[in-house]
């Protein structure tokens, strides 16, 4: 609701609606649905882990139960559970989902995604050191965590690249790797709430059961927003 009132319809708006529940899942969709959101990104179901026709089945159900765009959240190394390319060409090819953020470690998941569903469905990489290469094998973006902190850098990487200028495209995109890799060594909110306090963002703190940033990690993020310009 909150994110609906502060968009005021100027950008497409997702809602997250991902639950280990099919039947939560749904009902967080249909929500969504109602309060206004253009899509909903749901993440998939991992405890009990699903089989991939547990998969399938999942992302059936929603798309049965509403009319707006469905796009998977696949996150292997946080859930602990990985969609197969073949699942997610079966939901697009039948009409269940149009799209997927594919946070996968491994590149050639991400572009086995692209190859096999031809334009089908719309693909987003979800870590920030693969835009690059993600658009370069026909990924449509990146949904990535680095752009909350620098939305300019990751926007640059995008339009150099779609301007022909692979070269300059690749300098942008090793020059988000310092920050990245320090940001999210872990996998937690806090050290990007961290650097955007250090921007004068009062964003507060990620709840428990996140932990505090050390002295010598906030640090180490303040002079990666130094490299970049973002800090004096």
């Amino acid at each position: 609701d909150i994110g609906v009132e502060a968009t005021e319809g100027k950008v497409p708006l997702f809602a997250g609606a991902g639950h280990n529940s099919t039947k939560i899942a749904v009902e967080l969709s249909k929500y969504s649905e109602k309060a206004g959101a253009d899509g909903v990104l749901v993440s998939l179901p991992h405890y009990p882990k699903p089989t991939q026709e547990g998969i399938y089945k999942h992302y059936k159900a929603i798309a049965e139960a509403v009319n707006i765009p469905i796009f998977v959240y696949n996150w292997p190394g946080q859930y602990g559970v990985d969609i197969d390319p073949q699942t997610v060409t079966h939901l697009a090819k039948d009409g269940y989902i149009q799209g997927i953020k594919d946070s996968h470690i491994d590149i050639d998941h991400t572009g086995e995604i692209i190859r096999l569903t031809e334009g089908k469905i719309t693909v987003w990489t979800g870590f920030e050191t693969k835009i690059l290469p993600a658009l370069s094998l026909g990924a449509d973006g990146s949904v990535c965590t680095i752009g909350n902190i620098i939305p300019r850098e990751v926007v640059e990487i995008y339009d150099l690249f779609k301007e022909g200028k692979i070269e300059e495209a690749g300098k942008k995109q090793l020059s988000i790797f310092g920050l990245a890799n320090v940001l999210f060594k872990r996998h937690d909110m806090q050290p990007l709430k961290e650097g955007l306090k250090m921007l004068g963002y009062d964003v507060g703190d990620a709840l428990m059961p996140t932990t505090e940033v050390s002295p010598d990690v906030k640090e180490k993020i303040r002079e990666e927003l130094r490299k970049l310009g973002k800090l004096e």
